[in-house]
């Protein structure tokens, strides 16, 4: 069997699954987000890329900017570039455009004081479309999440089942 076939012989609602049973793993690793250095940098894609899912499908790309997860946005578009999903990169791409300078600031404070006050009127319409092209999943994001997890050896310290 193939890894495509592989992967398509697991249901939507499985992969889900297995990848929340990594996430979570990653999360205890990793004090709950608070320590990443703790984990792999294998493992810090997953971590990544799941919290962007779990952002905008909560509240779109607005929340991801305005919760603790905007601070990686850069380390986001490094994690979806090395698992190939090129629509989700350009999606977030053209979000941080909004950002003065690109720059979307680490610092929770300062970030949620510049998209208030600076960004948000204009960013927040244009990024609610960009949730909808979000939506349409172009990348099956899922799926190569669970592919580069499952390329990966088992001293990645994933736990895949």
């Amino acid at each position: 069997m193939t890894e495509d076939e592989f992967i398509k012989t697991i249901s939507g609602d499985n992969l889900n699954k297995i990848i929340d049973t990594i996430y979570q793993d990653i999360l205890k690793a990793s004090d709950y987000g608070e320590n990443l250095y703790k984990v792999t940098e294998e493992q810090k894609i997953v971590y990544h890329i799941t919290r962007l899912e779990s952002e905008i499908c909560n509240g779109g790309l607005n929340q991801f900017f305005f919760n603790s997860s905007g601070q990686y946005a850069t380390e986001t578009l490094d994690s979806l570039r090395k698992i190939g999903a090129t629509r989700t990169l350009s999606i977030l791409e053209k979000a941080i455009s909004f950002w003065p300078d690109f720059f979307v600031p680490k610092d929770t404070t300062t970030r949620r004081q510049e998209l208030i006050e600076k960004i948000e009127q204009v960013a927040d319409s244009e990024w609610t479309k960009l949730d909808k092209v979000y939506y349409q999943d172009e990348d099956k994001i899922t799926e190569k999440l669970f592919q580069f997890i499952i390329s990966k050896p088992a001293n990645q310290h994933f736990t895949v089942w």
